[in-house]
């Protein structure tokens, strides 16, 4: 069985933990009208953070669908021969033929 200096100790901690409650719920009532504005001065950070992230997903989404859908279309011009079609003729490329000769002049 538990002593008397045990169950002193423990109705102490008690006491104190009650008091300590109550006069934090006290304190924070009577502080509330100083902490609100910086409570809400940093909800509005946070919300300002998470818009100027939402803008900057949607601007990269955006980019990627304009790249994926309007991405410039290859033109060919006219007279101009696929690389088969270049050697089937037997004209090797310009990167193929090797170092140009310098023209005197």
């Amino acid at each position: 069985m538990p002593s008397i200096a045990t169950f002193l100790k423990l109705s102490g901690i008690l006491a104190l933990g009650l008091l300590a409650l109550v006069v934090s719920i006290v304190v924070f009532i009577f502080l509330l009208p100083f902490t609100l504005p910086l409570v809400v001065a940093g909800a509005f950070l946070v919300l300002l953070f998470l818009v100027v992230w939402l803008l900057v997903y949607l601007a990269l989404v955006a980019g990627a669908v304009i790249v994926y859908f309007f991405r410039p279309m290859e033109v060919r011009r006219e007279g101009s021969y696929r690389l088969g079609q270049v050697r089937e003729a037997g004209v090797l490329p310009r990167t193929q033929r090797g170092p140009r000769k310098k023209r005197s002049g």
